[in-house]
């Protein structure tokens, strides 16, 4: 708000400059579960969906909203939209408003999105559109300035014949919302059809798991990539999808599942981001190598090398990349990749040694594994997890013949 960065992290709320430093705002917001925040030029609302109630900050102190109407509502989530505040009432299909540029409540300001007799779960706001995620359906509504009750209607054609299956997944990236829609696809939102953006090794990841409700999404762009990052928390897995090359990786942290990151937002020209471990802020910059002082692991696997059954000899792998970019010290001063390979579909792995990526200035360096044996079914991987930048042009794989 105001060109100020907002944070919330356990109880306490804080503004946080450009270099970097945090000022405590004081009063306190209860709770440990997610939030959702937004603010209407002058004034930040945080709601807590895990109990409906709502605090208010001026950027100086944080307070509850006390206000009855409220009260009586409550709130699961909150945004922004042409000088309004908009609400979505728990356990119902109704959304509600405040009064223009101010956080006030009118028991008349409430509609709902009942297309279909589903409960509402959030909602969203994009290209002046109230995007109203629902368990079995979503609605699209707009500001009509209606004169009495809600200023909102219904856009035409905007109920969507598919629900939502994770209250915390819509999120904006490339000029569109996407989210976990309820036939657990993954969809993006293109006028007013739910587009299916999800690969069927997504889709399979997800019907595996015993608990998806709880999956949350973000978004980011960077160096022309933009990025819509699905985390499920009880499964431990983070899905991230690049929409510039329309391809799907899984991101995790080393020690971890998933992701670390919690929250990401755009300020000060740059991706803040937050700590799911140790409630710390952090900036996403592509030249750094490490989470949080921890190592970052990078591994990547080949589609499987078939013989049709016979039995190929697998002479040379070698990967060509950026070499001699190790740090002057410590570790990654000689970094290394790891080859692993896998006979038996990826199941069981066994690891090659290790091959350097060059020290600084070792821009020759070649990692070459020779004689890697014989396989009916071959799979490699490669790991990583010195510090250093790596850029990967090609991989050779030189195989010979076949015998029964």
């Amino acid at each position: 708000m105001g060109g100020v960065l907002y944070v919330l992290s356990g109880e306490e709320f804080y503004s946080i400059a450009a270099n970097g430093a945090a000022t405590q705002i004081t009063g306190t917001v209860p709770g440990a579960e997610r939030v959702r925040i937004a603010n209407n030029g002058t004034d930040i609302v945080i709601v807590r969906p895990d109990d409906n109630t709502a605090y208010k900050s001026d950027g100086s102190t944080v307070t509850q909203i006390t206000d009855p109407v409220y009260a009586e509502w409550g709130a699961t989530d909150v945004d922004y939209l042409d000088g309004y505040l908009v609400f979505s009432r728990p356990d119902s299909h109704q959304f509600f408003n405040t009064g223009l540029n101010e956080v006030t409540f009118n028991a008349l300001d409430i509609t709902s999105a009942d297309g279909k007799p589903d409960n509402l779960l959030g909602l969203i706001v994009d290209h002046r559109e109230i995007f109203l995620p629902g368990t079995e359906s979503c609605e699209l509504w707009y500001n009509a300035a209606n004169q009495t009750g809600s200023p909102f209607s219904r856009s035409p054609n905007g109920v969507l014949e598919i629900g939502c299956g994770a209250a915390y997944s819509p999120a904006k990236s490339d000029n569109a919302i996407n989210w976990l829609a309820n036939d657990k696809t993954v969809r993006r939102l293109n006028g007013v059809t739910p587009v299916r953006i999800s690969q069927h090794g997504v889709e399979a990841a997800i019907e595996r798991m015993s608990v998806t409700s709880d999956a949350f999404g973000m978004s980011y762009s960077q160096e022309g990539h933009m990025f819509y990052v699905l985390t499920f928390p009880n499964a431990g897995r983070t899905f991230v999808y690049d929409s510039t090359t329309k391809e799907w990786h899984e991101r995790e942290s080393l020690g971890y599942n998933r992701w670390r990151v919690n929250c990401i937002v755009e300020a000060y020209g740059k991706q803040i981001v937050g700590d799911s471990e140790s409630g710390k802020v952090g900036i996403l910059d592509p030249d750094t190598h490490e989470e949080w002082g921890e190592p970052q692991r990078v591994a990547w696997t080949y589609q499987s090398i078939y013989a049709e059954r016979n039995r190929a000899s697998h002479l040379r792998f070698e990967i060509a990349f950026n070499a001699g970019h190790g740090v002057p010290v410590g570790q990654g001063e000689n970094p290394l990749a790891t080859l692993k390979v896998s006979d038996d579909g990826g199941n069981t792995w066994r690891a090659r040694p290790t091959r350097s990526l060059g020290r600084i200035g070792k821009y020759e360096a070649r990692a070459v594994w020779w004689n890697n044996g014989s396989s009916r079914d071959r799979v490699y991987q490669v790991e990583i997890t010195d510090p250093v930048p790596l850029f990967v042009f090609d991989t050779q794989v030189e195989v010979e013949g076949g015998r029964l």
